[in-house]
């Protein structure tokens, strides 16, 4: 026993990472079930997250865009009713990360739109965009008798403009609208420029006019809109929305009102929230569920894993007491344990991305997207008729380094545990 304790307290040291390398993949290799059963447990955790982001991620962007379209913006806020200042206070704001203008000027009131709620704006190019209403055939109006109109206000002026392909057929058209603004209803005729596929869920078709129309015909007040004590509605028509996007879409109403405050806007100034983001204002609620769903998620994915290793660790436990009765340190036990974690989930989570997205984003994503539309949505709602299903590879960026840590951190927590045994006792394990 005296030539035991010599051995393992003054016997040569391995040092050669390179030796623990290939000592770890050999025991990896010489278990081939075992560790394919420990590869097929990280690839099932790594395809149960991949397709667990990938579809909700997905689904949450498509109700998004979805309630975008119905509002009418993918802006994250608004703030109504400005004049020139404070609009370019507004605009000039670095800690914004941008900033866009619409005007309205008033109402369609034509008999062909009766069943068809019209708002007449100026846009400029940016809010166009964010505004769903940038012409797909043509350009946005520069003359001041050109208008952007929406194909279902042609439709409602006989125009058969159905197909985004046979646009261009009806640029040049001429339009005679009634517009109902702050000086009564006046008549005016237009040339359209350019036309947009209109949306049936909008709250409102519009109709763009050019930035000259808009400074003859309902130019911006100098004086302040919260100014007045005896406001009208009609006092709107011609002020300046600045629609906003922020760098960080949390807290959206916290965020509008910092700003308001920084760039000095008048006390009470009207800001509106996007109610299409998912994060501008979450309740409680919405927030504890996602973290317990979050932390669900996660446990059963470190249970699945955790459980596996155990096993495999307790099992190479007599390689482990072997070592150490040789003279392996545990920091290189450590190692070897490390190496062998890699060897396992390398493999498994490339295999559980690509069967993830393989499975789930070319075959299941058309078949989910397809029965959502026709089941669950169109019954109820012609909300989603116009969206597609996509899945992005966001989820590639989060899943990597999260399955890396599970991999490195799991096999160390159970072999501390494990080798809290004395070497007596794992060498009685061996029968030594």
């Amino acid at each position: 026993m005296d030539s035991l304790d010599v051995i393992r307290v003054t016997g040569p040291k391995v040092n050669n990472k390179r030796l623990l390398r290939r000592l770890a993949f050999r025991t990896v290799k010489t278990s081939p079930g075992k560790s394919l059963v420990v590869i097929m447990a990280i690839a099932l955790c790594t395809f149960m997250f991949t397709t667990l982001f990938s579809i909700g991620g997905s689904l949450l962007t498509l109700f998004k865009e979805s309630t975008e379209r119905q509002v009418g913006t993918s802006a994250d806020g608004c703030f109504k009713y400005l004049n020139d200042e404070e609009y370019e206070r507004v605009a000039s704001d670095g800690w914004l990360k941008e900033v866009s203008m619409n005007i309205v000027l008033g109402e369609a009131v034509n008999p062909e739109l009766s069943k068809r709620y019209t708002e007449v704006h100026y846009h400029d190019e940016v809010d166009a965009k964010k505004g769903f209403c940038y012409p797909r055939a043509g350009h946005l109006p520069e003359k001041e008798d050109e208008i952007v109109v929406s194909s279902l206000i042609l439709q409602d002026f006989g125009f058969n403009a159905r197909n985004p392909e046979e646009y261009e057929k009806f640029l040049g058209e001429t339009l005679t609208l009634q517009i109902s603004g702050k000086d009564g209803v006046t008549e005016n005729i237009f040339t359209v420029s350019g036309i947009y596929t209109g949306e049936r869920v909008s709250m409102a078709q519009l109709v763009l006019v050019s930035k000259a129309f808009q400074e003859k015909y309902a130019p911006t007040p100098k004086d302040s809109y919260y100014d007045k004590e005896d406001r009208v509605f009609e006092d709107v028509y011609g002020r300046i929305n600045a629609d906003v996007d922020l760098y960080i879409p949390l807290d959206v109403a916290g965020q509008l009102e910092s700003a308001a405050e920084r760039d000095g806007l008048p006390k009470g100034v009207s800001a509106g929230i996007n109610w299409a983001s998912i994060w501008g204002d979450p309740d409680p609620t919405t927030t504890v569920l996602s973290i317990c769903l979050m932390i669900t998620f996660f446990l059963s994915g470190y249970l699945i894993i955790n459980n596996i290793y155990r096993i495999n660790v307790i099992n190479d436990i007599r390689s482990y007491g072997l070592l150490k009765t040789v003279g392996t340190g545990s920091g290189q036990i450590k190692k070897l344990v490390r190496w062998q974690a890699n060897y396992h989930s390398i493999p498994g989570i490339a295999l559980g991305l690509v069967a993830g997205y393989a499975g789930f984003s070319i075959v299941a994503g058309t078949l989910l997207g397809a029965l959502i539309s026709v089941l669950l949505i169109r019954p109820f709602s012609d909300v989603m008729w116009f969206a597609t299903y996509d899945f992005t590879l966001t989820p590639i960026f989060f899943m990597i380094p999260v399955m890396l840590t599970l991999m490195l951190a799991i096999p160390f927590v159970i072999y501390k545990r494990v080798m809290r045994e004395s070497v007596v006792e794992r060498i009685r394990a061996i029968n030594i």
